[in-house]
Parts: structure tokens; sequence; C-alpha cells
């Protein structure tokens, strides 16, 4: 049998390293230079020679949250997705901690521009959803409104998942919450509850495989 061509990926050189400071405490991470660009146009462009980061080798990242940049780092380096299992709480807590998990990742792969994470993360939040009952509660739909553009296929996900959810768990709950969610969230809801009218909603995990991916030069459809 013919053995298939390698996929071309930059190698890893251990000898250039780069210091990043992550989060308000400004924890220090040193990771190799080669991992960080492969990965990531932001760190392509921020380590471009004619930049300050570039000639100090110095990244700052203040608004990314230090367990989420761990995350980060170890799908980088593994190519896994690793959230956390909390055994000691009930099981729709422990899956919203899951989601929390995800969403952060997400929001670290949108900040430093990483469509295959983006992409990753989307095929894991379909899986978490098919697996369990609870939806994206208020605290991570709130995040997901306020870090992401509308066009962000994350709050595609968000609304096709409380558009699916059973009305007699989710109404009670979005009015005890309804000061809490982003006003955007109820607008938009409001709107595909009206179009479902002529066109009926569809459950993420019965979309097509790519539906909530974002593919471009360097990420090609799914086969």
């Amino acid at each position: 049998m013919a053995l298939q061509p390698p996929k071309k990926k930059r190698r890893i050189t251990y000898g250039d390293t780069v210091a990043v400071y992550v989060g308000a405490e400004k924890r220090l991470f040193t990771l190799h230079e080669s991992v960080v660009l492969e990965h990531s146009k932001f760190f392509r462009a921020a380590l471009t020679k004619g930049f300050k980061e570039g000639q100090s080798r110095l990244i700052h990242l203040p608004e990314i949250e230090t367990p989420a940049f761990e995350a980060y780092i170890q799908w980088m380096y593994s190519h896994e997705i690793v959230i956390n299992e909390c055994e000691s709480v009930e099981e729709a807590s422990k899956t919203r901690k899951q989601y929390s998990e995800l969403i952060e990742l997400y929001v670290v792969g949108d900040r430093l521009e990483n469509t295959n994470l983006r992409n990753e993360v989307m095929t894991a939040l379909v899986q978490l959803q098919e697996q369990s009952d609870p939806n994206p509660g208020c605290k991570n739909v709130s995040r997901v409104y306020k870090e992401t553009p509308e066009s962000s296929p994350l709050r595609r996900f968000v609304l096709d998942s409380w558009l699916d959810a059973d009305p007699d768990e989710a109404i009670p709950y979005m009015k005890y919450m309804r000061l809490k969610f982003p006003t955007e969230f109820i607008f938009d809801m409001a709107l595909e509850l009206f179009q479902g009218k002529t066109r009926p909603a569809v459950r993420p995990v019965d979309r097509p495989k790519c539906f909530y991916h974002e593919h471009n030069d360097e990420t090609p459809a799914c086969e």
C-alpha cells in the first residue's frame, strides 16, 4: 500500500522560545516559538521582527484567563481538548462548568486567531449537548455574547441549543433570569421564534458536520 505524504507542519525547534504573560496576575509561560507560530495568526503577527514583541520575544495577554490558556497550551502540543472532571457536583452543574471551560477555550482561539481550535471546540460543544440535558446557562450565554461578534458560530450554537430546549424547563429558568440574559440574546431568540413560524428550529446535533465550523485557506472544509 502506498504511503500518504506527510502533512505540512512547522517543525518544532526547541532552542527558540517566547515568553507569554497571561492574565491580570501576569503568569509566565515559556513556549516553543515554532509551536505558537504554527497555530496562531496573532502570534505570527506579534512576533514579526518589526513589532516590539517580535524584538523582545515577550507577549502580554492580560485579557485571557490563565486556566483557559493552559488548556490552549495542552491543545497546541497534543491536539487534544481536555476539560476538568468535577465528580463532586451534580450532573447539571458539572455540564455547565464543562460548557464554561469550552467557551473560554473558544474565546482564546478567537483572540489568538486560531480557526482549527475554534472548530474543534464547536465539535466538542455539540457532543457535550448530545450527551447532556442542560443548555448553556445564563452566565455562559452572557460570556458568549460579550466576547464574540454577531456572525460567530458559537452564538448560533447557543441559539440553537435554547430553541431546542424543553419549554417546561427553559421558560421558568428564563423568566427567573430574564434581567441577567443579554438583551441581544433575547432579541435573537424572539427573532428566531418569529421565523420559526415558517421554518422549524434545528437541533445542534442534527446540523451538518461542518455547520458550526469556519473554513479558509489554512482550514479546508471537513471531509
